[in-house]
């Protein structure tokens, strides 16, 4: 297993945290009509971070919340926050869509004892890319199913 693994399983980590500010925040300010959809993606970053501790604790990691990370979320949440909706899924799926690749680059280094929990990342940010491809085509449903698919712990809809 590499450094540059290992570093990029700590990126992995981060950008959950980074998400979890970003949708806290977008969530504060949110249009009544997309609050639930906020509320999931908040509840799917809460969640990753909670999955990947033990792997970052088995390999000696820290499981500390970057300060860093957090007021990188809160700023997107501030950029996105201001576009007008389907500006907002525009940029969000471009932006996700990155770290598909990024998440997916982490997977395919992944030892075999990692590979689960890596791939379970990948997955989970493709399906916000799988929600805003529903919300641009009209399909609130499919949207707000995309992101509670992901969820163990159920949010009311």
């Amino acid at each position: 297993m590499t450094d540059a693994y290992l570093d990029g399983v700590m990126a992995v980590y981060q950008g959950e945290v980074l998400g979890e500010s970003m949708f806290s925040g977008l969530l504060a300010t949110a249009a009544p009509e997309h609050r639930h959809y906020f509320a999931a993606m908040l509840q799917m970053e809460t969640e990753a971070k909670a999955m990947l501790r033990p792997l970052l604790m088995r390999h000696g990691l820290s499981i500390v919340e970057s300060e860093v990370s957090r007021q990188e979320g809160y700023g997107h949440a501030a950029r996105l926050g201001a576009l007008p909706w389907p500006d907002f899924l525009r940029v969000f799926t471009d932006e996700i869509l990155v770290y598909v690749g990024r998440y997916q680059g982490f997977a395919d280094q992944a030892p075999p004892e990692d590979r689960a929990a890596m791939q379970a990342m990948v997955d989970h940010e493709k399906s916000f890319v799988r929600f805003a491809e529903a919300e641009q085509g009209g399909k609130p449903a499919d949207a707000l199913a995309a992101l509670m698919g992901q969820l163990v712990v159920k949010l009311p809809v």
